[in-house]
C-alpha cells in the first residue's frame, strides 16, 4: 500500500446490540471501494444482517434474513462510488430496525 492509499475502518453503533462496520478503501485520495456491514446481537448471539460491498470486484449486497447469496447491483454501475456509498449508508441508517426485525424472525424460527 503506497503512502496515499488508505484503508479506513470504523463502526457506527445504532445501539449496543446493533453495529454498522464501515470500511473505506481509498486510492490516490479517491474512494475505490467500501464495505457496509450491519450486524445485530439477537438471542445472545451476533448475526450478520445486511451487507453491501465492492470486495469481489463488483458492487453487491447480501440480505442475510433471505439468503447469504450475493445480489449484484448492476443498476449502480455508472453512478460515482461515493454517491453509492452515501446512498447505502443512509439506507442502513433509515432501515436497520426493519432489517433487524426480519432477522429476528429468521433466528426465532431457527433458520439461521
Amino acid at each position: 500500500m503506497s503512502k496515499i492509499d488508505k484503508d479506513k475502518k470504523f463502526t457506527i453503533a445504532f445501539t449496543l446490540e446493533d453495529i454498522l462496520d464501515v470500511r473505506l478503501l481509498i486510492k490516490a485520495g479517491k474512494l475505490s471501494g467500501f464495505v457496509l456491514s450491519y450486524r445485530a446481537k439477537i438471542s445472545g448471539m451476533w448475526h450478520e444482517v445486511f451487507r453491501v460491498d465492492t470486495c469481489h470486484g463488483y458492487l453487491h449486497m447480501q440480505k442475510f434474513w433471505e439468503s447469504p447469496e450475493t445480489i449484484k447491483l448492476k443498476e449502480y454501475k455508472d453512478m460515482p462510488l461515493e454517491m453509492v456509498f452515501q446512498e447505502f449508508l443512509q439506507r442502513l441508517k433509515d432501515n436497520w430496525q426493519k432489517y433487524r426485525r426480519y432477522m429476528e424472525k429468521v433466528v426465532k424460527n431457527g433458520q439461521d
